[in-house]
């Protein structure tokens, strides 16, 4: 019979070994380990599948031909099994943009594993050898990537494992200009940044009308105080994305309510030509007061206290008060002047005038 070549075959794979000779003989054989899964003896051609073996098997098989019980000689060869890596199956891996990301791979002793990447945007290469460690992409957009591992073990792969990495973006939100309103004002102040971000806001100073916290853009009325109020309110932007939460950095500004000012009126003064006057305003601390002639020569008068703001037109409040002034002619109603002026000082007068 013609000599068998040796055969090297991985665990589980299908193995054929065919035997041709002079004068078709029947082909006697026997194994010398069957824990390649060949049985220890047999006739004819070899057909069996290899087993899986944890450590490489070697079994030497010799073949007598024989017809009508005369038997030629014999053949040896060699059946080596080598071992089918396996590996365990790597968690999936959901991180934030600029995490450290590492790729750990474990099985049979031995193995070597080499991977493939169908999503190279998440930091890591198309492909490579061996565990992994790379930082995350800083991705402005969810970022999904297939890995798919494959063990080897000398000439043996083992199959295929795969999981997934998800990168998730750090989010970013514009910073709002710092905001100077009027108590009573609606307030709105629009918050963007990162598509698909929520944007969590605090508040330092509640009296001002907005709550202590919140999220999405600020919508409130804006509640003054005698006193000015400036609250600080910081944003912090948050992406949610396969179970994980990645936060940006925050951002802060100012809202400043200003109370609308208040005048008292301040009562009616009756004077005479030529004598001073003195008149107190009171009102909002801390503010200045204008005073107007509403109505030249009728002795009208208003104080008017206005607050300007660059953005909005200015706020008034206005205290309507009196004084008229009194005067005669000169020379001959000299004496009307003076009596005219006791009378309005609470002294008696006893002189009557047309």
């Amino acid at each position: 019979m013609a000599d068998p070549p040796n055969t090297t075959v991985c665990g589980g794979e299908p193995v054929g070994v065919q035997f041709t000779g002079t004068y078709n003989p029947t082909y006697n054989w026997v194994n010398s380990n069957p824990a390649i899964g060949l049985p220890a003896a047999g006739s004819g051609d070899i057909t069996f599948t290899a087993a899986n073996v944890t450590t490489t098997q070697t079994a030497n098989i010799t073949v007598t031909p024989e017809i009508n019980g005369c038997t030629g000689p014999p053949q040896a060869f060699t059946i080596t099994v080598q071992p089918t890596p396996a590996m365990m199956q790597p968690a999936n891996q959901v991180v934030c943009a600029c995490a450290i990301v590492f790729g750990l791979f474990s099985g049979s002793p031995g193995a070597v594993f080499s991977w493939v990447n169908d999503n190279p945007a998440i930091g890591l290469g198309a492909s490579g050898t061996g565990n992994f460690s790379f930082p995350a992409a800083p991705v402005t957009n969810k970022e999904t990537a297939t890995i798919t591992v494959t063990p080897q073990l000398g000439a043996c792969p083992g199959a295929p494992r795969t999981f997934t990495i998800v990168v998730n973006p750090v989010p970013s939100v514009a910073d709002p200009p710092d905001l100077t309103v009027c108590s009573g004002e609606a307030v709105y102040v629009a918050l963007s940044g990162t598509a698909g971000a929520a944007f969590n806001w605090t508040n330092s100073l509640p009296p001002i009308g907005l709550p202590v916290s919140g999220t999405g853009d600020l919508d409130f009325y804006a509640v003054g105080n005698i006193l000015t109020q400036t609250a600080t309110i910081t944003i912090t932007p948050a992406f949610s994305g396969n179970g994980l939460t990645c936060t940006g950095p925050a951002q802060t500004f100012t809202i400043t309510v200003v109370p609308v000012p208040v005048v008292y009126p301040p009562p009616n003064v009756n004077k005479c030509g030529g004598e001073p006057v003195a008149i107190n305003f009171a009102g909002t601390p801390g503010v200045a007061f204008e005073l107007k002639q509403s109505q030249p020569g009728a002795g009208r008068y208003a104080a008017i206290h206005t607050l300007f703001r660059p953005e909005q037109p200015a706020w008034q409040h206005r205290a309507v008060f009196r004084f008229p002034v009194f005067s005669f002619p000169a020379g001959d109603h000299a004496v009307r002047q003076r009596l005219l002026r006791c009378r309005h000082r609470g002294e008696s007068v006893t002189e009557r005038f047309d």
